[in-house]
């Protein structure tokens, strides 16, 4: 969940999930795309809404039948907590440790023992705050464990963290769940009744500047947030 306050979401979720992709495919050792589908907005209206989002993604886990708790997760899957969580994490620093290599194959005298990949290993230490109002972090817990004895109760053939840790990293099922993505996430159907009626009206405007906008009429006033289209010919 984030907030997009200047509409900078999709320039950001570009520029992620391309460094993110290439650092994946070089670590695996293989080359394409990672990502299935390109990513998708979904507008989050309410606070009930925003506290079952967060208490979705910490039990994805145990929704997909992979541990027993969202606390065997061995990712930084960290959430819920009532106060801050610090936690270390190790990385390669691939960059520092190519350069190093560059380097050391440039000396006349190269060193016999070569560059030792340990040295480049660091740690950084991630900071999980809980949420900022008392009543949210409360609702949260409370959705916490409810979601999490729904899907203990129906979990069946639970693979386990050490059997998900060995599965080769470009494994893939044959066939993929895939769910209609939602409008929005509201708690009531007369928020998304409204919500849907926005959406409408900023279809229309975009659509009624547009066609003004390709007539000639280059002053055309376009919705907040979207993109004109390319420049009117002729």
């Amino acid at each position: 969940m984030v907030e997009d306050q200047k509409g900078q979401l999709s320039d950001f979720m570009r520029e992620f999930e391309g460094h993110l992709a290439k650092a994946i495919n070089r670590l695996d050792g293989v080359r394409g795309a990672v990502f299935e589908r390109r990513f998708t907005e979904i507008e989050i209206l309410d606070e009930y809404s925003f506290v079952r989002r967060i208490a979705y993604a910490l039990c994805n886990p145990l929704e997909a039948n992979l541990v027993h708790h969202r606390h065997e997760w061995a990712g930084l899957c960290l959430g819920g907590q009532k106060g801050t969580v610090r936690t270390t994490v190790s990385y390669f620093n691939e960059p520092r440790f190519r350069r190093a290599v560059r380097d050391a194959n440039r000396r006349l005298e190269p060193d016999p023992n070569g560059v030792d990949p340990r040295e480049f290993m660091q740690t950084a230490v991630l900071t999980v705050h809980p949420l900022p109002k008392p009543e949210l972090q409360a609702a949260l817990e409370a959705e916490l464990r409810e979601r999490e004895r729904e899907l203990r109760a129906t979990q069946r053939g639970v693979l386990g963290i050490k059997k998900v840790l060995a599965e080769s990293p470009v494994h893939r099922p044959k066939f993929t769940k895939r769910k209609r993505r939602p409008l929005c996430f509201a708690a009531t159907a007369d928020a998304r009744y409204a919500y849907l009626q926005h959406v409408r009206a900023f279809v229309a405007a975009f659509r009624a500047a547009s066609q003004a906008f390709r007539a000639g009429h280059i002053d055309a006033t376009f919705p907040r947030y979207s993109f004109r289209p390319s420049a009117p010919s002729g």
